[in-house]
């Protein structure tokens, strides 16, 4: 009896540690995974705005606002080429974006937001831009840059298209 509790404590406890790798990585970046490309696409026409993918921002979960490209880099001058021109403000509650990106933002008052290349269903998720090598070559300096970035948590967006 002793043996089988031993046992399955030592499993919980690695798949803990599992699910606890799984959310990070070696730059330090928060993995998160919402349900689909689609949704998160749809979710932002539905707010006037278009959907972009190697995108990068600054958000304020208390104070639901999205920082501008100018605000990150007035106050981050060395990654200023990592943030992204978005056209459109989305305006949409923190309870909202913490529902549709399946992620908490804890009490962070700022955060960075980096919304990946979605991933097909063979799990290749940049194979179009690899058959461009200036595509290519600026997704990873904007990742390589990012990458560094380490001022606040930041979540890495990977949305799956099905």
């Amino acid at each position: 009896m002793r043996i089988i509790t031993v046992t399955l404590l030592s499993l919980c406890l690695w798949q803990s540690a599992i699910a606890n790798a799984a959310n990070t990585d070696v730059h330090n970046w928060i993995e998160v995974y919402p349900q689909s490309f689609e949704q998160v696409e749809d979710f932002f026409i539905q707010r006037g705005c278009k959907f972009h993918q190697n995108a990068a921002a600054i958000y304020e979960p208390s104070s639901e606002r999205w920082w501008s490209p100018e605000e990150a880099a007035e106050a981050y001058p060395q990654y200023q080429a990592a943030f992204t021109s978005i056209a459109c403000p989305i305006v949409a509650t923190t309870a909202e974006l913490t529902e549709l990106l399946q992620l908490e933002f804890g009490v962070a008052e700022k955060v960075l937001l980096y919304f990946d290349i979605s991933r097909d269903s063979g799990g290749d998720f940049r194979n179009i831009i690899r058959q461009n090598e200036r595509m290519w070559s600026l997704y990873q300096e904007r990742l390589s840059l990012l990458d560094k970035f380490d001022l606040l948590p930041k979540y890495k967006i990977i949305t799956p298209r099905h």
